[in-house]
């Protein structure tokens, strides 16, 4: 069994594992917080290289695949164990009862989000010829495998290649017409560009590789104009105040500290009152800022209500629960709000959760074996409804998203709603002062530049951000400050193509690598796209 793993001899463990496996982490480096972006050019072409020795020393097709599978997950693997490695930080927390989990945590991960790049890989080299025609290929496969990774098994679309454009400002802009996952197929194309110019053993790609360079200057153009027109402003009549506690995750959810939490929020959104801004005073507090069910103690509410300011509204994130239709409990992670009367709106119920986070996968079977959510709230959370704008009297309407629900492209149907802006509450304490928050941060970003609207970002330890319509960070409170952020509300530019077509776009990108590479291999081998049963 072993040998059909790793074919061949210790060339081949070092062809399919080794090198692939350093190629996609040095790849990483280019995404955020380090945005190394000379990374990228030189890990992608290097998998086309490796690709291309498999399938000069492989006779079968068979057997060229299943190298091709074990050298896209190789790659697949080196990308995330480096760049998710900071999902060990949440095991820490309580690290009596979950420290043991880090290992299969670090590596298992990594391994199954890889599987979307071995499957790329394999399909690609079935018509594998050394030419331009693999270039395109390879490109639309990954792409796929890409969208795929963010929408099956409820989804993790965290680092994808597109996101490496978050280093230059101009790059990023071009999601606003093709969205971050035309924009990952577009970073895949440049980064190739290495690989189009040379191949061992194969044949270069010139015109290919001017193509593509003439779209990266045409992209860069189109973002630069982009930034360099007149904003859309800021509004007169809102001014938001951002508060961000930095509570550790250690003490977030004891009891004993619920006064002093308290205490700080309060003393933070104080300070709103006497900052001298004008316009309807909106505060916002992170996710399930206080350890209490807010919903149910009305004390409590009015304590925070006779703290806002006059005309006052805090929009924050919470935990509520009702009774569900069959009698039981139901837990939701919410964002609620309230006004200077004390009444109270629940505004949105996250809708997607965090597995092994927020609700436990197969609970029935791993519950008896001593596992259970990171969060310790006895029950797993209900999932609540699709996104949809929230209404408040006398405001624009918002679209409210609880932590990594930032991390997912918006429905095409944002922009033609009323949605103005975009509130999203978060808790990047379980991550210490790891990666995670700046990349969190980089990829909330890419939802304002997307749909053309501006995004508040309350994290309760950092990093908090105004983020405008161009995904141009205007404020900020980094990791582990304690402090405000006020700021009269951005203003939103105009429909993108994004925002009005989504991923539409996107398709019709993928058609045209597929249209191309099939042109490139006719005229290269005819043989070389016969249906799969002819050739194996």
């Amino acid at each position: 069994m072993l040998a059909n793993i790793w074919p061949g001899s210790a060339r081949a463990v070092l062809w399919r594992g080794v090198m692939p496996g350093c190629a996609g982490l040095l790849g990483s480096l280019a995404l955020p917080p380090w945005d190394i972006w000379p990374a990228l050019p030189v890990a992608f072409s290097a998998l086309v290289w490796i690709l291309d020795h498999v399938a000069r020393h492989e006779a079968s097709v068979a057997r060229r695949c299943r190298a091709a599978a074990m050298a896209g997950w190789s790659w697949g693997i080196g990308w995330f164990i480096f760049s998710l490695s900071w999902v060990a930080e949440a095991f820490r927390v309580e690290s009596d009862i979950f420290a043991w989990l880090i290992p299969f945590v670090v590596i298992l991960l990594p391994a199954g989000l890889a599987l979307y790049w071995a499957a790329a890989t394999a399909l690609v080299m079935r018509w594998w010829t050394r030419g331009a025609g693999d270039l395109l290929a390879v490109v639309a496969a990954l792409s796929v495998a890409e969208w795929l990774r963010g929408h099956l098994l409820s989804g993790f679309p965290w680092n994808l290649p597109g996101y490496a454009a978050d280093a230059s400002a101009a790059l990023a802009q071009t999601a606003s017409v093709t969205g971050i996952y035309g924009l990952t197929m577009l970073v895949l194309v440049w980064s190739l560009i290495p690989a189009m110019l040379w191949r061992p053993g194969g044949r270069p790609a010139f015109r290919l590789a001017a193509v593509s360079l003439v779209a990266l200057g045409l992209c860069w153009a189109g973002g630069t104009w982009r930034l360099s027109g007149q904003g859309p402003g800021l509004r007169d009549d809102v001014s938001v105040s951002i508060v961000q506690a930095s509570i550790p995750q250690t003490m977030k959810w004891k009891r004993e500290r619920r006064d002093d939490i308290l205490a700080r929020y309060l003393d933070l959104t104080a300070r709103v009152r006497t900052d001298g801004a004008s316009g309807r005073p909106v505060i916002i507090w992170p996710e399930t800022a206080l350890p209490d069910l807010v919903a149910e103690l009305p004390d409590l509410r009015q304590q925070i209500a006779d703290g806002l300011p006059p005309d006052g509204v805090l929009i924050f994130g919470a935990i509520r629960r009702e009774p569900a239709p069959g009698g039981f409990m139901q837990v939701f992670n919410s964002v609620l709000v309230i006004d200077k009367a004390g009444s109270m709106t629940v505004a949105y119920d996250k809708h997607r959760l965090v597995p092994f986070g927020e609700f436990l996968p197969f609970e029935s079977v791993l519950a008896p074996l001593g596992l259970r959510k990171l969060v310790p709230v006895p029950l797993s959370f209900t999932a609540g409804r699709a996104p949809a704008p929230v209404a408040i009297a006398g405001l624009p309407g918002f679209l409210a998203l609880i932590c990594y629900e930032a991390i997912f492209p918006l429905a095409a149907s944002v922009s033609a709603s009323r949605v103005e802006w975009l509130v999203n509450v978060t808790n990047d304490a379980w991550f210490g002062t790891s990666a995670g928050p700046a990349q969190h941060l980089a990829q909330a970003r890419f939802r304002s530049i997307e749909q053309g609207i501006p995004l508040l970002r309350a994290a309760n330890t950092g990093i908090s951000a105004v983020i405008d319509s161009r995904g141009n960070v205007l404020k900020r409170l980094d990791l582990g400050v304690v402090g405000v952020l006020t700021t009269p509300l951005p203003r939103p530019a105009g429909p993108t193509l994004y925002g009005r077509f989504g991923d539409k776009i996107f398709v019709l990108l993928i058609a045209g690598l597929v249209g191309g590479a099939i042109g490139f291999w006719r005229k290269c081998s005819p043989e070389s796209i016969l249906p799969l049963g002819k050739r194996l």
